[in-house]
C-alpha cells in the first residue's frame, strides 16, 4: 500500500497519516463492537458480516483506479478513505477472531493453530504474488486495480469460510451497562489491573514500529533506487517469512508461553530500522539489491500482533475477553498521534534519525514484555 501511495504523492507527511488512520480506524469502532457482542450467545454471524466488510474498500479503490486512472487527487482521497474503512473492518475482524478463539480453542493450542493458518495463507499469497504481480505492476498505476480487486475477491471468500463453524451457544447474559459506561470501565482496566498496565506499556512501545512502517518503502525507493517491480519480490519474501515464522513462534508460544515468543519477536522487529540503515550505507546499488531483507524482517510483525491477542486472552477472564480486547485496541492508539510528527521529522531531519529512535523504543518494549506475568508459570490463564 505505501508503494501505491508513492505513485500518487511523495510527501512524507501524507505517508505519516497512514499509521494514524489505520490505528484510529481499528481502535474506536471496535470498543463499540465489544460492547455489542458482550451479551450475545452466538457471535459467528457478526464475525461473518464484519469479515465481508474487508472486501468493500478494496473493491471500491480498484473500481476507482479503473474508472479514473488519471485523476491522482481523486485517487489519493479515495485511497485514504478505503484505507481507513479497511482498518475499521480489520479491527472488528481481529476483535471477533480473538473472542471466538478465546471461546472455542484451548489456550495451549492457540499458538500452533494460528501458526498453521498463517503458514497456509502466506504460502498461497506468495504463490499468487509470484504468478500475478509482475505482470500487473508492469502495467503501472492501472495494475493496482487488478491487485486490489483480487484482494477484495479473496476477502469475500474468507468471510464465507466462517459460516460452517460449530459455535456453542452461551448462556444469555443481560447487558448491565450502556456504551459510555462500558467504555469508561474498559479504560479503567489499565488503572485497576497492574498486569494489563505493564502489557499496554509493551504494546505502546511496539506501536512505534507501526508508525515507521510506511517509510521503509519510501526509503528504499527514494534513497536506494528500489524499483516498483521489486514489490512482487518483497510481497513474496514477506509472506514466506511470516509463514515460517508463524509456525516456529506459534509452537514456541504453546510450549513455553506467549511472553517468551513475544520477547523474541519484538527484539527482531526492533532490528528492522537498524538493518534498513545498514543497507543504506552500502555501496551504490548493493542496498537496493539486498533490500528484500527488510521485508523478511517485516514478516515477523503479523505474528507478534496475533500473539499479543493470545497473550491477553490468557491474562483476562473469559467473560471479559471482548472488553479487554476492545480496551487494548483503543488504548494502543496513544502513540499513533505522533505519526505525522515522524513524517515531518523525516522531511526536516532524516530517515536515519527516525529509524534509530524507533529501534530504541521497540527494544525497550521487548524488555517491558518480560515484566508481564506468564500465566503458564502460575497454572493460570483462561484454559
Amino acid at each position: 500500500m505505501p508503494g501505491f501511495l508513492l505513485n500518487l504523492t511523495p510527501s512524507g507527511a501524507v505517508r505519516g497519516l497512514l499509521p494514524l488512520i489505520s490505528n484510529l480506524a481499528r481502535g474506536i469502532p471496535q470498543l463499540l463492537l465489544a460492547h455489542a457482542i458482550s451479551a450475545r450467545p452466538v457471535k459467528k454471524w457478526i464475525f461473518t458480516w464484519v469479515s465481508l466488510g474487508l472486501a468493500v474498500p478494496w473493491g471500491f479503490i480498484a473500481s476507482l483506479i479503473w474508472l479514473l486512472p488519471d485523476r491522482k487527487a481523486a485517487l489519493l482521497y479515495g485511497f485514504l478513505l478505503a484505507y481507513g474503512f479497511n482498518f475499521v473492518a480489520l479491527g472488528c475482524v481481529n476483535l471477533m477472531g480473538g473472542t471466538m478463539q478465546g471461546k472455542l480453542i484451548p489456550a495451549q493450542m492457540r499458538g500452533r493453530l494460528v501458526g498453521i493458518s498463517s503458514f497456509l495463507g502466506c504460502i498461497l499469497a506468495s504463490f499468487a504474488a509470484y504468478l500475478l504481480m509482475p505482470g500487473w505492476l508492469r502495467r503501472g498505476l492501472i495494475g493496482y486495480a487488478f491487485i486490489f480487486g483480487t484482494t477484495s475477491l479473496f476477502f469475500t471468500l474468507s468471510a464465507l469460510v466462517i459460516l460452517p463453524i460449530d459455535e456453542w451457544r452461551e448462556k444469555r447474559v443481560k447487558r448491565e451497562t450502556g456504551v459510555l459506561r462500558f467504555t469508561l470501565d474498559s479504560i479503567k482496566l489499565i488503572f485497576k489491573d497492574g498486569n494489563f498496565r505493564r502489557f499496554m506499556y509493551a504494546v505502546w512501545l511496539l506501536q512505534t514500529n507501526s508508525i515507521i512502517f510506511p517509510h521503509y518503502t519510501a526509503y528504499g525507493r527514494t534513497k536506494l533506487g528500489v524499483s516498483a517491480v521489486s514489490y512482487m519480490l518483497f510481497v513474496v519474501v514477506q509472506n514466506l517469512s511470516n509463514a515460517f515464522n508463524s509456525l516456529l513462534m506459534g509452537n514456541l508460544a504453546d510450549r513455553k508461553g506467549n511472553r517468551l515468543a513475544l520477547k523474541l519477536l519484538m527484539s527482531m522487529i526492533a532490528s528492522i530500522p537498524l538493518i534498513t540503515i545498514l543497507l543504506g550505507s552500502l555501496p551504490e546499488g548493493k542496498g537496493a539489491e539486498l533490500f528484500f531483507i527488510v521485508y523478511i524482517c517485516i514478516g515477523f510483525t503479523p505474528m507478534a500482533q496475533r500473539l499479543l491477542v493470545n497473550y491477553l486472552l490468557e491474562l483476562s477472564p473469559m467473560r471479559q475477553h471482548p472488553q479487554y480486547l476492545g480496551a487494548m485496541n483503543l488504548l494502543r492508539l496513544l502513540p499513533i498521534f505522533l505519526s505525522p510528527a515522524v513524517g515531518w521529522m523525516i522531511d526536516l531531519l532524516s530517515y536515519e534519525a527516525a529509524f534509530l529512535l524507533t529501534s530504541g523504543l521497540t527494544f525497550y518494549g521487548a524488555w517491558m514484555i518480560s515484566r508481564v506475568d506468564e500465566p503458564r508459570l502460575k497454572g493460570g490463564g483462561d484454559g
